[in-house]
């Protein structure tokens, strides 16, 4: 249960050998046997015992449904996941918060040949990784990736942000 002040010390050993070093926000169980940890550096879901680690910066979406009691995400390389939590305490605001701390910029534009493309600069958090921008798109619309004048127009977006915020 959330109660707890902090998670079970055989959690934390467990956490540690797959997280170095990552200093807990909060915390909750879930269905089952599932542990959901917000580290300064990372979000982690353990499993049937097995450890699921995401980076802030490589995490593209997600949130709380209330309604459901399941934190959701979404990936940079679009794989989602979920977790329901029995109680889930400040766990998904610290998620949001981190989630949202990891982007530098984040830009919309509107695509060639139509529809809506966005460009995100993010940052590794708590020290993982320092300096390394991951550079993500998301289209909306008409606007694809596959689209030889979108991808184009993208690169010269991405181009443009690495240069003014010297990424």
């Amino acid at each position: 249960m959330f109660r707890r002040q902090s998670l079970p010390r055989d959690v934390i050993a467990d956490l540690a050998r797959q997280v170095e070093g990552g200093r807990v926000l909060a915390w909750a169980v879930g269905a089952g046997d599932a542990v959901a940890v917000a580290l300064d550096s990372a979000f982690a879901v353990r499993r049937d015992g097995v450890w699921e680690v995401h980076g802030w910066h490589l995490l593209q979406g997600g949130g709380w449904n209330r309604d459901s009691s399941a934190l959701r995400w979404t990936t940079n390389t679009d794989e989602r996941g979920s977790v329901v939590l029995d109680e889930p305490g400040r766990l998904p605001e610290v998620f949001n918060e981190r989630m949202m701390a990891s982007i530098v910029v984040q830009q919309n534009f509107d695509a060639p040949g139509g529809g809506r493309v966005m460009v995100a600069g993010r940052r590794p958090l708590g020290g993982a990784g320092e300096g390394a921008t991951v550079w993500q798109v998301v289209t909306h619309g008409r606007a694809k990736l596959d689209d030889p004048e979108v991808r184009a127009f993208l690169l010269e977006r991405t181009a443009e942000l690495k240069e003014q915020y010297d990424l």
